[in-house]
């Protein structure tokens, strides 16, 4: 009879952990629920425009299918009560390392489907025209985010791809930026492949989390969202969801002593984790 000693590792899973802290990232408040941009979800006022109901940045196209140039373009599709006066209000534009461009400055009013598309240019996904059309309306393919906002104040928002940042080495000064290190809802979503539309997922839902309201969608430019993925589970403060991937690791067996097993004539011990 033989007899073999080995470690045999077992890869440890990750898991998404649900927060309880009320500590939020810079730039957000916790509102008792969740963190969010200072006058998100809620209603703002002062200014020129007139702020209403709650109006969301409901699908998000930065990446279509095809070349530069093609006819299919990005946009930006709005969601809220139908004739609600969005006359002045602005989306900003925003990539980590600061922002990026000229604000879309809209005009006109949510229609009576309950949606308004910002296009790129004249021609959308299935040959639908946007309600206005501005070039801002074309975001980068990572590390982005679109900011709606009222009178200088935030709205709603929606950051997708990698908003950490590498911490400075010894000796060197932390990376300057003139924007908050996240400008999005508590966390980022994940980014869309060509040709996929970011989307609220159910449509117009907004917990204010977008790594938790946005997924990758067939585009439905002023339309409802379609194929949306499956969500993410829900859980308590503090409790964590089943595992099958995220940020978290977790111990999820361990033998201390060694554990005798037969493997045909083997005898075999094993320490693992």
């Amino acid at each position: 009879m033989r007899f073999f000693c080995f470690v045999l590792t077992v890869a440890v899973v990750a898991a998404p952990a649900c927060s309880s802290s009320d500590d939020c990232p810079p730039g957000q408040i916790n509102d008792g629920t969740s963190c969010r941009r200072p006058g998100a979800g809620g209603l703002v006022g002062g200014g020129n425009a007139v702020c209403g109901p709650q109006v969301v940045i409901n699908e998000v196209l930065y990446n279509p299918e095809g070349n530069e140039g093609d006819v299919t373009t990005s946009f930006i599709e709005l969601a809220g009560p139908p004739d609600t006066p969005i006359e002045d209000w602005n989306i900003r534009r925003v990539k980590r390392s600061g922002k990026d461009g000229a604000d879309i400055i809209l005009k006109g009013s949510i229609g009576p489907s309950g949606y308004f598309v910002i296009g790129e240019g004249e021609l959308l996904d299935g040959g639908v025209a946007p309600d206005m059309v501005d070039p801002a309306a074309d975001g980068q393919n990572s590390n982005y985010a679109f900011v709606l906002q009222c009178n200088g104040q935030d709205v709603d928002a929606v950051a997708y791809g990698d908003w950490s940042r590498e911490p400075p080495e010894e000796g060197e000064e932390p990376e300057e930026t003139d924007e908050d290190p996240f400008p999005g809802e508590e966390s980022p979503a994940s980014g869309a492949a060509e040709g996929l539309s970011l989307a609220r997922c159910p449509d117009s839902g907004d917990t204010n989390n977008n790594g938790r309201d946005f997924g990758a969608t067939t585009p439905s430019p002023g339309a409802a969202s379609i194929d949306c993925p499956a969500p993410p589970p829900e859980c308590a403060p503090g409790a964590r969801p089943p595992l099958g991937g995220g940020a978290d690791l977790v111990f999820n067996e361990l033998a201390a002593k060694s554990v005798p097993f037969q493997v045909g004539e083997d005898s075999l011990r094993s320490e693992f984790i």
